[in-house]
């Protein structure tokens, strides 16, 4: 049960540390984990938008990606 969320989006560079427990939690209930992010501050004040993350194509648990918001 997720609780309708797909994503958790972090400023900082993870959500734990080894063994990742918080990691195994999010990503056994198929929730994206986005670390490192930058400037969601400039959504303040906006009350709907949605957040896009596209990843580059790699084979690998982790891949860098554009993260970016519209407006609805």
């Amino acid at each position: 049960m997720n609780a309708g969320i797909n994503m958790v989006i972090l400023d900082t560079p993870s959500p734990d540390r080894e063994p990742f427990p918080i990691h195994h939690i999010l990503l056994g209930n198929d929730v994206l984990i986005v670390e490192n992010a930058t400037n969601f501050s400039a959504l303040e004040g906006i009350e709907t938008f949605t957040i896009h993350a596209t990843p580059a194509k790699f084979e690998a648990s982790g891949a860098p990606v554009r993260v970016f918001a519209t407006m609805e």
